[in-house]
């Protein structure tokens, strides 16, 4: 069986290759980005969970992986 990695998929190794992709330095730009509340970043680094569905509308943006 394979295991994966959660530390891979965590929200702060997430965050940080947005910030590398877009130049942006802060959540309050993510949440823009995504027309979201800043409170939306905050609670989904609560739980740890970077939503694929920003990484990819990030990715599509940005032409990153």
């Amino acid at each position: 069986m394979r295991t994966v990695d959660t530390d891979a998929y965590s929200f702060h190794v997430a965050l940080d290759r947005v910030f590398q992709s877009t130049g942006w330095r802060k959540k309050c730009e993510l949440a823009d980005f995504l027309g979201i509340k800043s409170q939306s970043v905050s609670s989904a680094k609560n739980k740890g969970v970077f939503p694929i569905e920003w990484a990819f509308r990030i990715a599509q943006a940005f032409n990153v992986s």
